[in-house]
């Protein structure tokens, strides 16, 4: 915020990368909100929130590279404390606070979180994050039912042309050692660096070359990393993800965790339907940032969109000990919902009847007959919900009803008669509107009007 000492006036700004968000956009944000959420419902998952402020303590040593981005506070009694990088450590921080709560746990929130970030349109400082997670079982059938949650999310907010990529942990793990990145650092550094991206594969090797030399690892080894990505993803081929797999076990049958990683992988998929599997790549260079995933992971992409994913995540099984000291296995994802908006308004997927509900305008040509309007409005919103038009009634309510898109107006006339004036193709609604004034008022004359 700059501040103007010549006249004592603020020039009022807000921070890059957060945003106010008003009227239309607000509905909008609504709706999708209330979809994600009616199918974590629908899968039995209860609703959480949690503190924006945490201790400091608690985030440190899970996100690997992006603990740079945590918005360090220090409060009056110098307790270091952040704003919450994501909603899953304090999750963790829950589970080891409150031994009562019974297992399995199946939440949900959908919160905002916070990222000192380089700002752009996939990247921003304060988003919005819809988590989904079950703690408490390591049973493959919850691995597949997040899988196929995060599927249903997509459909039920109209993106259809998307792509979900899958790894595991072991996996990767198990090829980094083939080429010989051994230590933690040198995993730590790995992980972070690959891309899920397969477009370009000699732009993938030279930032690998870039970014690993200065941890000894050498060209050779790169080569071989991005010639096992390639060979072993199935996006490139018209292989099913089950034929993907038995290749990676028959090329690497002697490596134990890539085995064990496809074993479990093998055993998630094979739950889930058909129209599931057919969004399924199985993709090599996928490998999530965070440190605390030890499974499965997976992303979603839109198709043919230059934007991040939408959603991601995966299984956590020693997270929630390394936060407390309770050992619980747990797995999830999260949306990231200010992408996904951007996604919807540019593929304008939503029916914005579906997002502005049904509501009646109610205006008066005469100001002095407010109170007995007022009281009419009152009776009317026992049956539906009503806006009263509080100025002159002129052409300038127009513009009123366009920014709120009411469907319907009332105007109380001078003569004590009703106009309904109907400004959409729902005249459902407006028949509603009809039979609920006669049966409050039975005695006066309606005049209907369309001005569609």
């Amino acid at each position: 915020m700059n501040i103007n000492y010549n006249d004592n006036k603020i020039n009022l700004s807000i921070p890059d990368g957060t945003y106010d968000i008003l009227g239309d956009e607000m509905r909008f944000r609504e709706y999708v909100i209330s979809q994600i959420r009616s199918v974590y419902e629908r899968f039995g998952f209860m609703p959480q929130s949690t503190p924006i402020i945490e201790k400091a303590c608690v985030f440190k040593g899970h996100h690997g590279e992006g603990e740079k981005l945590i918005f360090n506070l220090i409060d009056k009694n110098n307790t270091k404390l952040v704003l919450r990088y994501d909603l899953t450590v304090p999750l963790a921080r829950i589970i080891n606070m409150h031994p009562d709560i019974p297992m399995p746990y199946k939440r949900y929130q959908l919160s905002t979180s916070y990222r000192d970030d380089t700002v752009d349109k996939s990247h921003l400082r304060e988003f919005t994050q819809c988590d989904a997670d079950i703690v408490g079982t390591s049973n493959c059938a919850s691995d597949a039912e997040i899988i196929l949650m995060a599927y249903n999310v997509l459909k039920a907010i109209n993106i259809e042309e998307f792509t979900l990529m899958l790894n595991h942990r072991l996996i990767l793990r198990g090829m980094a050692y083939e080429v010989g990145i051994t230590t933690e650092e040198q995993f730590t550094s790995f992980q972070c660096v690959l891309d899920n991206n397969l477009q370009d594969r000699e732009k993938m090797s030279k930032n690998l070359c870039d970014n690993l030399r200065f941890i000894g690892i050498d060209k050779q080894s790169i080569d071989k990393v991005v010639y096992i990505i390639y060979s072993f993803s199935n996006n490139f081929f018209s292989q099913s993800i089950f034929q993907i797999l038995d290749k990676i076990k028959t090329n690497f049958g002697h490596q134990s965790l890539i085995v064990k990683g496809v074993n479990e992988v093998e055993k998630i998929i094979s739950l889930l339907p058909d129209e599931v599997l057919g969004k399924i790549h199985f993709n090599l260079g996928l490998a999530r940032g965070a440190n605390y995933y030890t499974g499965v992971i997976f992303e979603a992409v839109v198709n043919n969109m230059e934007m991040g994913s939408v959603l991601g995540g995966g299984r956590y099984d020693n997270l929630i000990k390394n936060v407390g000291n309770r050992h619980y296995p747990a797995v999830g994802f999260a949306i990231g919902l200010d992408r996904v908006l951007t996604v919807l308004n540019d593929l304008h997927a939503v029916e914005l009847n579906k997002v502005f509900p049904s509501k009646l305008l109610v205006a008066c040509e005469n100001q002095n007959d407010f109170q007995k309007t007022f009281h009419l409005i009152n009776r009317i919103r026992n049956y539906i919900d009503v806006d009263y038009y509080y100025n002159e009634y002129n052409t300038d309510i127009l513009n009123y009803i366009k920014r709120n898109h009411y469907k319907c107006m009332l105007v109380i006339c001078k003569n004590s008669t009703f106009k309904l004036i109907n400004y959409s193709n729902d005249k459902s609604f407006v028949d509603k509107v009809v039979d609920i004034l006669e049966s409050i008022t039975p005695f006066v004359s309606i005049e209907s009007e369309d001005r569609l």
